[in-house]
């Protein structure tokens, strides 16, 4: 299989992954699944809280309103806090509640036993090939990440 073609099918795979894991994760966690663009904002904000509606829709590479639509649906459902911003009274800064940190905690460990069932009906060689690429794969991720927010600037 030439590099192209090795690529391609990697990006496939991990497409497919994350399909999955937005389907299963939150069943299996017991918590309400999110929209694609609302768990984007969610795990933005769990990651950067205190960050400002255009903060995270430049992080994402989203329009403003569709990032403002979404922490609007987030706060109804008691996942976000919209706290003001004290250097300006006409902004407020976004931080999850404690339900979402709860949230995300579950689904997590739910994507975690999910791979960990899969993983243990694969042979030795394939589980030891995924745990030595977890490094190289946030590398991968952190780089496609760099390379999107250079390309939004």
């Amino acid at each position: 299989m030439g590099r192209t073609s090795v690529t391609q099918a990697l990006a496939v795979v991990l497409h497919d992954l994350a399909r999955v894991f937005r389907a299963r994760g939150p069943a299996a966690a017991g918590v309400d699944p999110l929209s694609p663009t609302d768990l984007d904002v969610m795990r933005r904000v769990v990651h950067h809280p205190g960050s400002r509606v255009s903060d995270v829709a430049d992080a994402l590479g989203l329009a403003a309103n569709n990032v403002s639509t979404s922490v609007r649906s987030l706060a109804a459902r008691g996942l976000l806090a919209r706290e003001p911003d004290p250097g300006d009274r006409r902004a407020v800064r976004l931080c999850p509640t404690a339900q979402a940190l709860a949230d995300r905690d579950a689904v997590e460990a739910a994507w975690g036993d999910l791979v960990e069932s899969a993983m243990a009906q694969l042979d030795d060689r394939q589980q030891r090939a995924l745990e030595d690429a977890v490094d190289a794969l946030r590398a991968l991720s952190d780089r496609l990440e760099s390379v999107r927010r250079a390309g939004s600037a």
